[in-house]
């Protein structure tokens, strides 16, 4: 039921139930149910493209073609739509999104292809493996003999681990030149820089070219360069607009900025003026002091003057008082210390009378 529902969304658009007059005002592209990147570029989730292929899931939105035609003719489709601005925004993020998943499945591609070219062939695994028998014949032999017998039997078992020994450096040295003579002589896997399929020779990229999987990366291509060219021309837009209006604020700023140095101006001659007005009127007591035969500063001088001596009287007079005080202790303590001398030698004195 579901699937049907979805088909005849899909054909028909999802106001396909409304009636005749709301069909005509509906804008059915707003719908949720819509895919926007398939309104302004091509949906890769799409069945038709990339959906369901390689563990991709489909795309489970509308794609209708008469749908986008709609769209385009519409006010919502202009290029300075705000709606548009937003179906290509995330038009970008799905494209993108595809094109990284490109790039994983080419290293996955690659790996995969290069690992069955690595297989080495038969022929040279055989002959390896009987040079390799060979010297090990050679190693049992010389362990059969038994040294201890004869020197002959010694010297033929030393001449033997001499041989398997000089064998097994052939060997090796054998196995490393069949390696890289492999390595050297092996085709090698190439990716597809569209769609990241692996390839080895000429005929199987010519193959490949025609599958939908390439197709499609061709047209994600484009359409995200087209998307990319008009994002840059907006954000170009927008930035001439700014400067702009920088442009015009400007004068503003600058008219604003003239008009708060001249208040400050004005404020710092107020300021002038009244230290001025302050020294001049101090400066008149001084001239009415100096013809009176009282000059000002002298007397204020005489008064700081007499000041500080009746500060320093007054710290000698404390300081009398408290070394008299101290004088007072001193002798009573020195008087009371003699009485218990006194009382104590009497006490002494009474005893030995008795």
């Amino acid at each position: 039921m579901k699937k049907a529902q979805a088909m005849l969304d899909a054909l028909m658009g999802p106001s396909r139930n409304s009636s005749l007059s709301s069909k005509n005002t509906s804008e059915d592209w707003r719908d949720r149910k819509v895919c926007k990147t398939f309104l302004v570029a091509v949906c890769p989730y799409d069945k038709t493209m990339l959906g369901g292929r390689k563990s991709i899931e489909v795309c489970p939105k509308i794609h209708n073609e008469a749908l986008r035609e709609a769209f385009k003719a519409h006010a919502d489709g202009a290029p300075d739509s705000r709606f548009r601005r937003d179906c290509e925004d995330k038009a970008m993020r799905d494209l993108l999104e595809a094109i990284a998943a490109r790039d994983v499945f080419a290293r996955e591609q690659l790996s995969h292809k290069n690992a069955q070219l690595n297989i080495r062939p038969t022929g040279r695994n055989k002959e390896i493996g009987k040079m390799k028998r060979q010297v090990c014949e050679i190693k049992e032999k010389a362990d059969l003999i038994d040294d201890t017998e004869s020197i002959a039997a010694a010297s033929l078992k030393e001449q033997l681990l001499k041989e398997y020994a000089t064998g097994m450096e052939e060997y090796e040295a054998f196995v490393k030149e069949e390696e890289r003579k492999a390595e050297a002589d092996a085709p090698r896997a190439k990716a597809c820089k569209v769609c990241g399929t692996a390839y080895v020779e000429d005929d199987d990229y010519n193959l490949h070219v025609g599958w939908t999987r390439h197709t499609t990366y061709l047209q994600i291509e484009e359409h995200l360069e087209i998307l990319r060219k008009k994002k840059e021309s907006r954000d170009t837009k927008t930035d001439g607009a700014g400067g702009d209006n920088a442009k015009n604020e400007k004068p503003e700023i600058k008219g604003r900025s003239k008009s708060r140095d001249k208040d400050k101006a004005k404020e710092a001659d107020k300021e002038k003026d009244k230290v001025k007005d302050a020294d001049k009127r101090t400066g008149g007591a001084d001239n009415d002091d100096a013809k009176n035969g009282t000059p000002g500063k002298k007397r204020s001088r005489s008064r700081e003057k007499d000041r500080a001596r009746d500060k320093d009287r007054n710290g000698d007079g404390r300081g009398k008082e408290s070394d008299r005080r101290r004088r007072d202790r001193s002798r009573s303590r020195g008087a009371r210390r003699r009485s218990r001398s006194r009382s104590r030698s009497r006490r002494r004195d009474g005893g030995r009378r008795r």
